[in-house]
């Protein structure tokens, strides 16, 4: 259920978004739900996103061992 739930996410951010959606989505540790968030803010341009993301990444990579 939880595995379904995430893949009707992701596909609700594909079908809104497009390629800013798997931009989002291909950050290690992004899940749809992060890339929701992120998506929800305004850009000015590719490189605000893929900073954005990055950023994501890092927290993740922070705060992982935490998780469980």
């Amino acid at each position: 259920k939880k595995r379904f739930r995430a893949a009707m996410m992701a596909a609700e951010l594909f079908s809104e978004y497009g390629y800013r959606a798997v931009m989002a989505l291909s950050g290690r540790g992004v899940g749809p739900k992060t890339a929701g968030r992120i998506l929800e803010m305004v850009f000015a341009d590719e490189d605000e996103l893929t900073r954005k993301v990055f950023g994501e990444e890092i927290r993740y990579a922070r705060t992982r061992r935490f998780w469980d």
